[in-house]
């Protein structure tokens, strides 16, 4: 039996040998020898740095100035101020140029668009303007001609009634005349509540000796372009301001009261101290026993020149 069972197992195994081969089974290669191919996977637009243009081009020039550089300030030099000066006042004045004489040229800083020459019922920038005061000998009479810094504007003016030029470390002698004006007005008229003036008539001469009596008058008359600006810078307060020439033009009714309810004031002169402060004296006059004076004192505060307090007497009748 067990000889029957061996025979068997050994015919198995000689069919099973004869059989068919069996074909070869494909082995995936590992992935570190070959990697699968990437698959692309697109980014967000917002993570797309921004494309940067390189070039060696230079940047392009900036557009060319039309005008020469002398077309934007044609006259620098004195020369030329002075050429044009004279050629003004021959023009102006109806001469030959080539009888003027030029006496003197300075560089100055004008107070006002005007060129310190104002004119009745003209509107003048308040701005320092920087430019040049020619001298001129017109057949023996001296003429001043005011020019700005490139002498496109130029203006003819009496020598002697020419206000002294300003640096920025200067005054407006119309702004500090306003002030202390507006001071006697509002504040300091000898009254216990403001009385509003309907009137109020300015002395074109000036007098130091109202803000301390006894004191030298050295009296001279108020620039005519302050005249008119003073004018301007008070326009505000409720009165009508008159320019009259001496105290004699001021109506008084029989007891020396200025008549319609009016005052008079009365200006010194603006003298710079050694601090760098103004002294100026003013003075109001309503009545025999209503009058005023004293001295104010001015200062820059915050950059523009305002009334700190007074100096001296202050006086009251």
């Amino acid at each position: 039996m067990k000889t029957l069972i061996l025979l068997l197992s050994a015919a198995l195994l000689l069919t099973a040998a004869c059989a068919a081969p069996v074909p070869p089974v494909a082995v995936p290669v590992a992935s570190e020898t070959l990697p699968p191919a990437p698959t692309a996977t697109p980014q967000p637009a917002a993570t797309l740095a921004p494309t940067v243009e390189h070039t060696t081009r230079p940047p392009e020039p900036a557009p060319p100035n039309t005008r020469p550089p002398e077309a934007v300030s044609p006259v620098t030099e004195p020369k030329a101020i002075v050429d044009a000066a004279v050629n003004f006042a021959a023009t102006e004045l109806n001469v030959d140029a080539a009888s003027i004489t030029v006496l003197s040229v300075e560089a100055v800083e004008w107070r006002n668009s005007c060129l310190g020459v104002d004119k009745l019922g003209e509107m003048c920038m308040d701005v320092i303007t920087p430019g040049y005061r020619v001298l001129l000998d017109v057949n023996g009479q001296p003429v001043a001609v005011h020019t700005n810094r490139d002498a496109s504007v130029m203006r003819l003016a009496d020598p002697t009634l020419t206000p002294p030029s300003l640096s920025p470390t200067s005054y407006d002698p119309a702004e500090i005349y306003a002030q202390v004006v507006r001071q006697l007005y509002t504040v300091d008229h000898t009254f216990g509540q403001p009385p509003l003036f309907p009137l109020v008539y300015l002395l074109r001469q000036t007098d130091d000796s109202v803000g301390a009596p006894g004191a030298p008058a050295n009296g001279q008359t108020i620039f005519p372009g302050d005249q008119q600006r003073i004018l301007s810078l008070l326009a505000d307060l409720p009165a009508r301001f008159v320019w009259v020439d001496s105290r004699d033009d001021v109506p008084l009714d029989t007891v020396g009261v200025v008549q319609e309810g009016g005052a008079m004031i009365t200006l010194g002169n603006i003298s710079q101290q050694l601090d760098g402060s103004l002294h100026t004296p003013a003075g109001i006059y309503i009545g025999s026993l209503a009058a005023g004076g004293q001295t104010y004192v001015l200062q820059v505060v915050d950059g523009a020149w305002q009334i700190t307090g007074v100096s001296g007497p202050v006086w009251i009748s």
